[in-house]
């Protein structure tokens, strides 16, 4: 099984808690809503775990190569749907009924706001996060709401 450190880009303990401390707080998540993500990310090998964040580093660099287009293209919200279906594997509610549309939604404007997010491909681009944004808000309010 996975440590608390594994799941959050191995920093220290106190960090780790830092970071599920900042998601509760700031962005109005349930402490079960995280309980439940970290214990089934937790239950993963280490090799499946990084499989997961590795194909959403992929995709989310996919982006570039579309960035010319309309976020509402279906090109881009094709991206944006196995985006969204690998967020919710890392999410552990892939099987959940509740489509979290507004989580989701909400989880592009966390690209535009939080620290953590703020390099894709090694270089700071808020251009390419803000139609990342936009076009998940287009996918959710299309498709998951």
């Amino acid at each position: 099984m996975l440590e608390l450190n594994d799941l959050y880009d191995r920093p220290s303990k106190d960090e780790a808690a830092g970071y599920r401390n900042v998601v509760v707080k700031n962005y109005e998540t349930k402490v079960v809503v995280v309980d439940h993500a970290e214990g089934y990310l937790g239950a993963l090998t280490k090799r499946d775990f990084e499989t997961l964040v590795a194909r959403q580093r992929e995709l989310s660099a996919s982006f570039v190569e579309l960035s010319a287009k309309l976020p509402s293209s279906a090109a881009v919200q094709a991206l944006v749907h196995e985006h969204y279906l690998n967020t919710r594997r890392l999410w552990g509610t892939f099987s959940a009924l509740d489509k979290q549309g507004e989580t989701y939604k909400g989880l592009g404007k966390l690209y535009l706001t939080d620290w953590r997010f703020p390099l894709l491909g090694g270089k700071s681009d808020p251009v390419l996060w803000s139609f990342i944004a936009k076009a998940m808000a287009y996918y959710a309010d299309h498709h998951l709401l």
